[in-house]
């Protein structure tokens, strides 16, 4: 798939949330579209009532793609993931997925990524911190700058030839690739964690990363929803 060759990108200085518009225009029937802002007002994330701060410097990003190039839509989230695994460890950047969404950089979050559906698209929305990271956040929080001094623009164009190719050997090969790729760098892997289970309950055990599906793996127990609590 050509990936880089269809797709646009719409670049703008302040947008309530680049995933509310883009989930407008997935709706609108438009797919293979981008849109940047260098600021959001209205931004957020997996967890809607969470705050979410988008000043400017940093990317926000959402893109749409037709939900037919994956078996399952959650594979979009895991493929954004290894793709920026990819793209900062070539600059020593000591990047982390956490699960099932998160990027970390020495137990510090330094972005997000938000995968929904509409219009039997997907939508994937990102958030990295880049020259500025939040703070009085509920965990503390990193920005690229302090690693690598990287340009936002080159960024995002070394993103999408990365995306591409991670897509191309995923269509190929399927999950796999992003198994290896995801658990080689998976946050929390091995330690012992405390887990909010579907049903709301707390159990501790140890994190052995992902399946062959990106269900996390606590002890012997397979979770494909719930999140990591302090």
């Amino acid at each position: 798939m050509r990936f880089m060759n269809t797709i646009k990108l719409n670049f703008f200085d302040t947008l309530p949330s680049t995933q509310t518009r883009a989930k407008e225009l997935a709706d609108a029937g438009q797919t293979n579209l981008c849109l940047i802002a260098n600021k959001q007002t209205a931004g957020y994330g997996r967890n809607k009532g969470a705050k979410w701060e988008s000043p400017m410097g940093n990317l926000y990003c959402s893109f749409i793609i037709e939900k037919e190039n994956f078996k399952q839509p959650t594979d979009l989230t895991f493929l954004i993931g290894a793709t920026w695994i990819n793209l900062l460890t070539q600059q020593d950047v000591p990047i982390q997925c956490k699960w099932p969404n998160d990027l970390f950089i020495k137990n510090k979050k330094c972005g997000g990524i938000l995968v929904e559906i509409t219009n039997n698209q997907l939508v994937a929305g990102m958030g990295i911190n880049i020259t500025h990271s939040p703070e009085n956040l509920d965990q503390p929080t990193t920005k690229l700058h302090d690693y690598t001094a990287i340009d936002k623009d080159k960024l995002i164009k070394d993103f999408f030839k990365e995306f591409e190719n991670l897509l191309n050997q995923y269509k190929k090969n399927g999950f796999s690739i992003l198994h290896k790729i995801w658990n080689a760098h998976a946050y929390l892997l091995n330690t012992e964690v405390k887990f909010k289970t579907p049903k709301n309950e707390i159990i501790s055990g140890i994190f052995h990363g992902i399946d062959e599906i990106g269900a996390a793996i606590i002890d012997n127990q397979k979770f494909i929803s719930g999140q990591f609590v302090k």
